[in-house]
């Protein structure tokens, strides 16, 4: 199973999308700065591991945090 989460960059600077546990611990981290400015669309499989419940999305340029939650279930 995967989540696919949509965001827009505004310019190529470096940018990474994140999915952490309830508890905080970093699931996956990419890398999507190189993606360059625009809309997009990430895929994260869950892989092996872990469980439906809450996760916290995280989009990180520089100092700017965006965050989200979505809940995967089975």
């Amino acid at each position: 199973l995967s989540v696919t989460i949509p965001f827009a960059l505004p310019d190529d600077s470096p940018a990474w999308i994140e999915l952490h546990d309830a508890l905080g611990r970093l699931i996956q981290r990419r890398e999507v700065g190189s993606l360059g400015p625009g809309r997009h669309e990430l895929s994260f499989d869950r892989g092996p591991g872990v469980p439906p419940g809450l996760y916290w999305v995280r989009l990180r340029r520089g100092a700017e945090v965006l965050r989200t939650s979505v809940s995967l279930l089975d």
